[in-house]
Order: C-alpha cells, then structure tokens, then sequence
C-alpha cells in the first residue's frame, strides 16, 4: 500500500537525484533499515552517465569537436540542469543547443551550439512521419499563372537550420573525422535535413534563401514568398531553391487554388 505521502516521497527523490549537493531523501533505507545515501549515490551517478551517453549519440559531431572529457564535462551539466520531460529518451536533449548558447565554457566553440542544432533536428527528421516524394514531372504541363498561385506542402521530415558559420560543412567533417583545416569560418550557412525514404539527408544553401524558405513553410504561395523574398534580396532565384528542395526531397505536393493537389 502507498505511503500517504507518496507523491511528495517521488518528489524529493526526484530533486535530490539531479541536485548532487543534496543529501539523499532521509525516508530512503537499506533492507536493514539504515539511510542509505551510499546506494542512492551510486544510483544517481548511474543515472546521470547514462543521460551523459545518451547525448554522446545523440550529438556525435559535437563530441566529436571538443573531445571526450570536455563533451562530458558539459553534457553532465546538462543532464543536471534539463533532467528528461518523457519516457522516449530518443528525443532527450531538445535544449542542448539552446544550453550550448548560454554555456560559457561551450562558448570557446562558438560554433557548436549550431551543430547541436543540426543533429537533433536529424534526429527529429528521422523519428517523423513518412511522407510521399514529389514527382515534378505531376506539374510539367501546368499553366505559370496556376504554379505561381501554387503553395507548397513541406515533407513531415523536412527541417533547416541557419547559421553564420559554415555548420553544415562542419558537421560533414566531424562526422567523417576529418579536421576543420581550410574552412571559412565567416561564411553563413543553411544546412536542409530531411528524411525522403529510409536515410536522413543533408546539404547546403545560401542563407538567402532564409526568408523565402520562412515564408513557403507558413504556408505562402510561390509568388508571395518570392516577392516577399525580393524585398531583401532583389535577385533571388526561386528556381534554385525547388531545385534544392526536390533534391533532398524537402517538398511533398503542390496545393493549386483550385484545392487540387499534385
């Protein structure tokens, strides 16, 4: 039977878990009997190593960059700060870019909070729903005015990430293993992730394309989002940008006026 003050009993186990310079929940014994902040130590700490383990495969380019023992360093910290929300610990570490941002020591890598960003939404793309591969040759005899007009429907595993520093290509060369020798490191980024069939897919764009790709998302029709985009960026090439998305399978139909889809 429940003790009356279960849930308060759960709480102050659960703080004191996350809070190492807590003593252990005084109502926690041994099967003697005893306080057992021994045992409780050891548990806390097997449970912080594996929330440690878990963002090391979550995040692989990030530990990649700065190492084992500085990674762990900070994923601890993380793991004591941001303790899981859910039981589906696939999704754990939804903060960690935003906690790389506002970490000072992370700070010295100024650049590894975006590549935190880059991993869990692959991580994200690959956890989504399926969705179906746009087939352009669907649109090939479509009048301009009625493609114009046209909207796009995102695939449900389609995300991007923007960033100023080249994150996409240093992702790529932390995953291979490869160093950051000759990369520019003042040149901005947009890195598109999306899953199409079974693996997930990543590439590069110009960050002009943010404020096109900001306006199809919510839901603007073709000619909007390039004036829209315009306005920034005079010469910008839609064009370019559906032939990036088709490449990595980012679009899944076009929704015309008329309430077809194709």
């Amino acid at each position: 039977m429940r003790s009356p003050n279960f849930r308060n009993d759960q709480t102050s186990f659960a703080r004191a878990l996350f809070h190492p310079d807590e003593e252990s929940p005084a109502n926690l014994v041994d099967p003697s009997g005893a306080h057992a902040p021994k045992r409780f130590g050891v548990y806390r700490n097997n449970v912080v190593v594996s929330l440690i383990d878990n963002l090391a495969s979550t995040f692989p380019a990030c530990h990649s960059l700065v190492g084992e023992e500085f990674f762990r360093a900070l994923a601890r910290e993380y793991a004591l700060n941001f303790p899981p929300s859910s039981p589906l610990m696939i999704y754990y570490g939804d903060e960690f870019s935003q906690f790389l941002n506002q970490f000072k020591p992370a700070q010295q890598v100024p650049f590894l909070a975006d590549i935190a960003d880059i991993e869990y939404k692959r991580v994200k793309s690959y956890h989504a729903a399926d969705g179906q591969r746009f087939n352009p040759a669907s649109i090939a005899d479509a009048p301009q005015d009625t493609l114009d007009s046209a909207k796009l429907k995102l695939h449900p595993s389609f995300y991007w990430s923007l960033s100023r520093f080249p994150a996409y290509q240093i992702y790529a060369r932390a995953q291979a293993g490869k160093t950051l020798e000759g990369i520019s490191f003042d040149e901005a980024e947009i890195t598109l992730i999306c899953r199409p069939e079974w693996d997930v897919q990543t590439q590069s764009i110009s960050p002009n394309n943010k404020t096109a790709l900001t306006a199809l998302a919510a839901g603007f029709s073709l000619s909007t989002s390039v004036e829209i985009a315009q306005k920034s960026d005079p010469e910008f090439d839609l064009q370019a940008l559906l032939t990036q998305l088709l490449a990595i399978g980012a679009i899944e139909r076009f929704k015309f006026k008329s309430g077809a889809t194709k």
